[in-house]
């Protein structure tokens, strides 16, 4: 969650890839890499893993963990349970406490541990589940005559090699860069169907 300066001061572009196959509406299935790109990226290359909406909501929730927040009921600090749990379990893996300057691999590789360790003592938690859903969130997601379908991590559809192989991100143009130029415009369609 973004306040303050931080919220007025975000600023990027949309981009994505996709491939489809089919020509039967019935029957087509899909695939597309989509990317949250800062306005001064003038580089494409890997834009689809680093700015990924998975990367962008792992960043979020790392940054969330390092303010050392109370679990949901207020009793506990999330960070004091989670490696409370991991030295119970005699695991090597830690959130630095205080979690100021945690890295967000640190965060996450403690958090994936934790729940390791959870689902062997036959434990689970909502609150850990819901953290850990986001690196889960990865391109490319798929698609089918019904809408969404899942990511490549996450119910990842069997049909998923039939798709053609996404365009490689380095060639995608114009950059976020060029997007966020003055001189770049957009012209908006008219709000009417797409004529087929």
């Amino acid at each position: 969650q973004l306040t303050g300066d931080d919220a007025s001061n975000v600023k990027g572009s949309y981009m994505y890839t996709a491939s489809v196959t089919g020509l039967d509406a019935a029957l087509e299935y899909a695939a597309a890499n989509l990317a949250l790109v800062k306005e001064s990226s003038a580089d494409n290359t890997g834009v689809f893993t680093g700015y990924s909406i998975g990367a962008l909501y792992r960043e979020a929730a790392a940054a969330w963990l390092r303010t050392d927040p109370l679990n949901q009921a207020g009793t506990e600090r999330i960070v004091l349970a989670v490696n409370n749990i991991l030295a119970g379990a005699g695991a090597a893996e830690r959130i630095p406490d205080p979690p100021g300057s945690a890295t967000t691999a640190e965060i996450f590789t403690a958090l994936q541990k934790t729940k390791e360790v959870m689902d062997a003592a036959g434990q689970t938690s909502a609150e850990l589940d819901a953290v850990l859903f986001v690196v889960k969130l990865v391109n490319p997601a798929y698609y089918d005559a019904d809408g969404f379908t899942g990511t490549e991590e996450l119910d990842k559809p069997a049909w998923a090699d039939q798709v053609p192989a996404l365009p490689d991100s380095a060639a995608i143009t114009p950059t976020a860069a060029d997007i966020s130029a003055e001189d770049f415009t957009v012209t908006m369609p008219q709000d009417t169907a797409p004529g087929f």
